[in-house]
């Protein structure tokens, strides 16, 4: 079964990409899509007169 489907937009406005996005104009096909994310976060401080006691950061990256 054929379908056609027409959008018409005027404008496109995009505020954010983020991971695993993507934007598509015109004829074109996206097969087998595949996307991994690793994010590592951590603490830090900054300025004078600052106090960060007792602190304990541990990153275990289990990907290798």
């Amino acid at each position: 079964m054929d379908k056609n489907t027409n959008v018409i937009l005027q404008s496109i406005n995009v505020n954010i990409i983020d991971t695993n996005s993507g934007i598509f104009v015109g004829e074109n096909k996206q097969y087998n899509w595949k996307s991994t994310v690793n994010t590592t976060t951590g603490f830090s401080i900054k300025g004078s007169k600052n106090l960060a006691a007792r602190n304990i950061t541990s990153i275990v990256k289990k990907d290798f």
